[in-house]
């Protein structure tokens, strides 16, 4: 078993290089293409460009691996690892749910939805949260759960599910 620190702290370090990226290296490419044939042909989006990590005014973000997401992303592996406990399986899949869907703000889908949020959060701030962090009784009608950071990047998408 490998400690959730140090693993966390690994997991940091590879999106910090992932940030710098704008195209698979072939080495990468030939261990990835078989399960994720894009890494062939998909770009950053902001190659040859610099990034835009924050949106400001009428520009957005640019949705590539920035720090905001990287900061966000190491949270919620923490998290995968506590409500995983002792399961492997649960931390399994919480994690290639954080790397499929909840980074590119998706939290419904066939088959499935994020168990680790509510899918509506409460905007009167009157409704009360239980300790799962879901309302229980929701008094206002809500909005959807947003991601704070998330990957519209296709290239930095499929790096953060790969890794």
């Amino acid at each position: 078993m490998l400690c959730g620190g140090h693993v966390g702290e690994a997991h940091g370090k590879r999106l910090e290089e992932l940030k710098t990226m704008s195209s698979f290296t072939p080495t990468y490419i030939t261990l990835h293409k078989s399960e994720f044939p894009a890494t062939q042909s998909v770009k950053c989006r902001c190659a040859g460009k610099k990034h835009k990590f924050v949106a400001t005014g009428n520009k957005p973000a640019c949705g590539c691996i920035g720090p905001g997401f990287i900061q966000n992303a190491k949270r919620n592996h923490y998290c995968a690892l506590v409500q995983a406990g002792t399961s492997p399986e649960k931390y399994k899949e919480t994690m290639l749910t954080l790397g499929k869907y909840h980074s590119r703000d998706i939290h419904e889908w066939e088959g499935g939805s994020c168990s680790f949020h509510p899918l509506v959060k409460c905007t009167c701030k009157v409704c009360t949260v239980d300790e799962n962090g879901s309302y229980p009784e929701m008094k206002c009608q809500g909005q959807p759960y947003r991601s704070a950071h998330p990957l519209t990047c296709e290239f930095h998408a499929l790096a953060y599910e790969i890794e």
